[in-house]
């Protein structure tokens, strides 16, 4: 809706306020959005993510995702 793109921005700094080792945001309303740490990627599509993601495999790391349907973030974890 009209909040959404305001939404998403609060988001992405909701997250800089925590010192997160890498973070991936996806989804048409994350693309739009900036960050000035290096550690944050920016995907339109979850298929994009994909080689970022795979580094995390196997490496201990803990993964949180949040994401509507409507984007099939499930992708990501088929992979």
């Amino acid at each position: 809706g009209e909040w959404s793109q305001k939404e998403h921005e609060d988001m992405v700094r909701f997250c800089e306020s925590f010192d997160w080792e890498k973070v991936l945001l996806i989804g048409q309303e994350f693309k739009k959005c900036s960050s000035s740490r290096p550690n944050y990627e920016f995907y339109e599509k979850p298929e994009e993510a994909i080689p970022s993601f795979l580094k995390f495999e196997n490496s201990g790391a803990v993964v949180l995702l949040k994401g509507s349907r409507g984007i099939s973030l499930e992708k990501l974890i088929d992979t």
